[in-house]
């Protein structure tokens, strides 16, 4: 039996995987082990992909087919979660059984007991479709990323760098992912487009939050020709905001589309704010548009009130990464040589956080041992 698929044809690997399943399966029935035939084409479909090696088994490519492979299966269900890992030992202990196994530089005992151990950890997790789904949606922000799921090295790179980043980018990432990588939908019907184009307000922002990103374009060209352009669109936008800042994502978008007249409209409205002395939440949105672009000017830091500044540098590392932190950074902080100080004991949910991130994004060292230390004195006193 061929086992090493390195270099074999569509024909080929299907003839192999059709005889693997019947002999593993034969095998089983004979020595009162579990082998579902379900499992073992997945074992082979892996293996064709990964290495074409049928006969090697070591724990990292054991643990990349149940964490990785396994887990993206959309037909897979409780009956398979159950009866994969007897299923994958059954596999080994055929190979062994052959003098055909090949386990690299660990032992049949050790891979054995790393599935024993895992087993209810994956099952429990197949029996959940929420955290499966939340898995396989992994699986696809790293594909969409280019991450190849066959380099381990690079996936376990990648998710240790994820899962350093904030909860909200996290779920950008995999909400930008998952609709990228899904089938576009059909296009609204005329109908449904005019209901929403006839929306103001807060009432506006709702519903364009609930629509997929990929639908939202058109929808928005729509409402800006029926609100009588990209200027009333923009104060309809700001105004909507400012009653519920809670939709700075869709509001962020619209006002995007609406260009250099959104600029405008938010500019005299923070002009406004501060000229009353007002800090109202939705500013952070309206000074990241305003200042977040490479064109635009420094703003005049000593106006905005501090946790103006650290909403507003939150919200540019959550949207534009570090680049988009940097940016906002540069045109919002008046002093930065003290900025790190200013924030050691200063109360604001995400102070500590946002002072590692500038400790990793900027280039000056002084300035990013300032910020790492500041983060690291208040995470000792607890802030």
């Amino acid at each position: 039996m061929l086992l090493d698929l390195t270099d074999a044809d569509s024909a080929a690997f299907l003839a192999t995987r059709d005889e693997f399943i019947s002999r593993v399966s034969s095998w089983a029935l004979d020595n009162g082990h579990v082998a579902d035939e379900r499992v073992l084409g997945q074992i082979a479909d892996y293996t064709h992909a990964h290495d074409g090696r049928l006969d090697r088994w070591t724990l990292d490519k054991v643990d990349d087919l149940f964490a990785v492979h396994f887990t993206t299966l959309a037909d897979l269900d409780v009956e398979f979660a159950a009866a994969a890992t007897p299923t994958m030992i059954t596999t080994l202990q055929w190979l062994d059984a052959h003098d055909t196994l090949d386990v690299g530089d660990d032992s049949l005992t050790d891979i054995t007991a790393e599935l024993e151990t895992m087993a209810p950890q994956f099952e429990a997790l197949m029996a959940s479709p929420e955290e499966a789904a939340k898995t396989a949606a992994l699986v696809r922000t790293m594909q969409h990323q280019g991450i190849s799921l066959d380099d381990s090295e690079a996936v376990t790179k990648w998710m240790t760098k994820f899962s350093r980043k904030s909860p909200a980018l996290q779920q950008r990432l995999i909400n930008e992912a998952l609709e990228a990588t899904a089938a576009p939908p059909e296009p609204l019907d005329a109908e449904s487009t005019a209901a929403l184009a006839a929306l103001r307000g807060p009432a506006w922002l709702d519903a364009l939050g609930d629509l997929p990103h990929y639908q939202r374009a058109d929808v928005i060209d729509v409402w800006v020709s029926s609100i009588g352009g990209a200027r009333h669109a923009a104060a309809d936008v700001v105004a909507g905001l400012r009653e519920d800042p809670e939709q700075v994502e869709p509001a962020l978008q619209c006002l995007r589309a609406c260009g250099d007249d959104a600029v405008d409209v938010a500019t005299d409205e923070l002009s406004a704010a501060r000229a009353d002395g007002s800090d109202s939440s939705h500013l952070p949105a309206l000074l990241w548009l305003v200042h977040g672009r490479a064109d635009a000017p420094a703003a005049d830091g000593a106006t905005v009130a501090l946790p103006i500044v650290l909403d507003t540098l939150q919200l540019a590392a959550s949207d534009g990464g570090p680049a988009g932190l940097l940016c906002a950074f540069e045109r919002l902080v008046e002093e930065p040589d003290t900025f790190a100080s200013r924030l050691r004991t200063v109360s604001h949910p995400h102070a500590t956080d946002l002072l590692e991130a500038l400790g990793a994004a900027v280039s000056d060292k002084q300035r990013a041992k300032a910020f790492r230390k500041a983060a690291f004195q208040r995470r000792s006193a607890q802030l």
